[in-house]
């Protein structure tokens, strides 16, 4: 499970979330992480389609050898 307290942190530009058996991201990520630049979300069990429309400043993204089957919506 995506750890909530993490969307509190407003200013963050880097996450790295690897590994962590996540299956879902939460719905809000995109607006409580908006200044988010650098997401890495590989080795996880990440399922059907991740597309967050408003992850506008996203510049490094990583999402290798998780279940997806679409990054659009």
């Amino acid at each position: 499970m995506f750890p909530r307290s993490i969307l509190t942190l407003k200013s963050l530009i880097s996450l790295n979330m690897q590994s962590n058996q996540l299956s879902t991201l939460p719905s809000t990520l995109s607006t409580d992480l908006s200044k988010l630049e650098v997401l890495y979300l590989g080795n996880n069990k990440l399922e059907g389609n991740i597309f967050h429309p408003t992850l506008f400043n996203i510049r490094e993204l990583d999402l290798n050898n998780n279940l997806l089957t679409s990054m659009y919506g």
